[in-house]
């Protein structure tokens, strides 16, 4: 299910929730990989998925991470506290093994670093959230 849920920003219902920034072509979280097809055809009434160009992960467990592939010209981006735990233990900070897999073919970029939007740090649910 998708909604405009702000003038410019759309939200896939999934597993997980995922938004579209329309304007600056900018997904917040890609929901779980069950979701590929429906997400893949939502967000295309949209924008196209290859018009991406930042995916920002509010953190990396497997049900926000999924579908990355989908945008595949984006440039991927999670906190630093988020990278070095992917960094150190795959396993433990996604917790799907095929998920694991799929990042680990992307670039993670330190989302402290990107320029543009304002992140706020809310701490508890993972490191790096």
């Amino acid at each position: 299910m998708i909604k405009e849920i702000a003038e410019g920003v759309i939200q896939f219902a999934g597993m997980s929730n995922v938004y579209v920034l329309l304007e600056e072509k900018i997904v917040i979280d890609t929901g779980e990989r069950g979701d590929y097809e429906e997400l893949k055809k939502a967000v295309s009434d949209y924008v196209n998925p290859e018009d991406i160009r930042k995916v920002i992960f509010t953190h990396l467990h497997y049900d926000h991470t999924g579908n990355v592939d989908l945008f595949s010209n984006a440039q991927v981006y999670a906190s630093k506290k988020a990278i070095v735990s992917f960094e150190k233990d795959p396993f433990g900070t996604v917790l799907n093994k095929d998920i694991v897999e799929l990042l680990q073919s992307v670039k993670l970029n330190p989302v402290e670093d990107m320029d543009g939007l304002k992140i706020i740090e809310v701490p508890g649910h993972t490191k790096g959230s």
